[in-house]
This record gives structure tokens, C-alpha cells and sequence, in this order.
């Protein structure tokens, strides 16, 4: 799904727009104003994964913006991405030195806020033998 990335954060387009050309005629016609948009959390999440029912309607101050992009994002309910994490760990967290297998956790802190669900961990590591 297209999704707007503004200065760091997540939003879906505002109702009525479509893609980013309309975007950015929707900011001409908005200019100097606040506007109202859904900001997609990334709180207990890894980018570009989100969690619908974790979205939280804003303003956003047009004159103020600095970086605006188009991204691609899946956003998904609060079920399907508590399976696909738990999937992540059995496949990911499984092989790294930091795992607790016991309960299923992680020395390296909280799983949802490192473990991307394309199986990227930042704080993945394997303990190397010494020779």
C-alpha cells in the first residue's frame, strides 16, 4: 500500500487522494492550513509493517513540513501481524544468542521493536568460535 512518509512519519493519504500527484495539488490548495491525517503508530513495530487498528487520527501544519516521500507500507490488523511476528521469531530470533527460548524473548529488548517482519533484526547476532 502507498502511503505518505512525512518528516519521519507514517500517514495514508487524506480521503480523496489517491497518489502522490494528488498530493501535492491537495498541499497547494491546503496551503497555510492545518490538515487532518491518519498517522499509522510505529510504536512496538518495525517499519514498513503496520498495525491498522493502531492508527491515530492528526494535524499536520503544511508550512511546516520538510520531507515529504511516497512509501510502501503493509498494514495489517492486530491479529494477522501478532501471527507474522511470532512466524519471525520461530524462523529469526530462534538462531540468535540473545533468544531466551524458555519465554520466548529477547536480551536485546522488546522483539516488536527490533524484529522486522522481513526477518531483518538489527541486533541479531551469532557467537563466533574462537581458533
Amino acid at each position: 500500500m502507498k502511503v505518505l512518509f512525512i518528516d519521519g512519519e507514517y500517514f495514508y493519504y487524506p480521503q480523496g487522494v489517491n497518489n502522490f500527484e494528488e498530493f501535492g495539488d491537495y498541499l497547494r490548495e491546503n496551503y497555510n492550513t492545518f490538515v487532518k491525517l491518519t498517522r499509522l503508530s510505529d510504536e512496538r513495530i518495525v517499519p514498513p509493517f503496520f498495525i491498522d487498528e493502531y492508527t491515530k487520527e492528526t494535524y499536520v501544519n503544511i508550512q511546516r513540513i520538510n520531507f515529504v516521500e511516497e512509501a510502501d507500507v503493509s498494514v495489517m490488523t492486530k491479529e494477522d501481524y501478532k501471527t507474522s511476528l511470532n512466524n519471525a521469531i520461530d524462523e529469526v530470533c530462534a538462531g540468535c544468542d540473545n533468544y531466551l527460548r524458555g519465554t520466548k524473548s529477547c536480551e536485546c529488548g522488546e522483539i516488536q521493536n527490533n524484529l522486522c517482519l522481513n526477518g531483518i533484526c538489527e541486533l541479531f547476532t551469532i557467537a563466533q568460535d574462537e581458533f
